[in-house]
């Protein structure tokens, strides 16, 4: 077993492990997230994705692509599974049941089709991360703008104090 590791980040922020051949994709998630406060692992191979994991330690979460060259996304969710309890999200364009089903009963919390809206993978990535990190569910308000304030975790919204 890994043991998870210190997240690189000040904020002690999640660490998501995002793992997809496709260059446009990683970039998109990696920033993005990374915008909503996360620190990201990118990896563009199953491969780089063990390497990265057994360098820096356990992710908080996996965002898992299954069609990939060399180990797919299900062969990297084992490797995950062998080396500790990774909560793993598949983002794929496979859509057909059977792969759906052999995702989430051998591996996955949560499976995303691809083409995706981001705000609801984001949605059940805060929902996945609140379940398995309890004490992360004191995360602060955040500020939307001058007049908006929210905290996700304990749902409630602050309008003009």
């Amino acid at each position: 077993m890994i043991n998870r590791v210190g997240t690189t980040t000040t904020n002690d922020s999640a660490r998501i492990l995002v793992v997809d051949d496709a260059a446009d994709t990683r970039l998109m998630l990696s920033l993005r997230l990374q915008r909503e406060g996360y620190a990201i692992l990118p990896a563009s191979s199953g491969q780089e994705a063990i390497e990265i994991v057994n360098r820096e330690g356990l992710p908080d979460l996996a965002v898992l692509d299954i069609m990939m060259p060399g180990m797919d996304g299900f062969g990297v969710a084992d490797e995950l599974r062998q080396m500790g309890d990774v909560p793993i999200i598949f983002l794929s364009a496979l859509s057909d049941t059977n792969t759906k089903v052999e995702g989430l009963n051998r591996y996955a919390e949560d499976y995303v089709t691809k083409p995706f809206a981001f705000s609801e993978l984001l949605a059940r990535i805060r929902r996945i991360l609140l379940r398995v990190a309890p004490e992360r569910a004191m995360e602060p308000e955040l500020p939307i703008d001058d007049r908006l304030r929210i905290n996700f975790s304990q749902q409630y919204a602050v309008v003009d104090d």
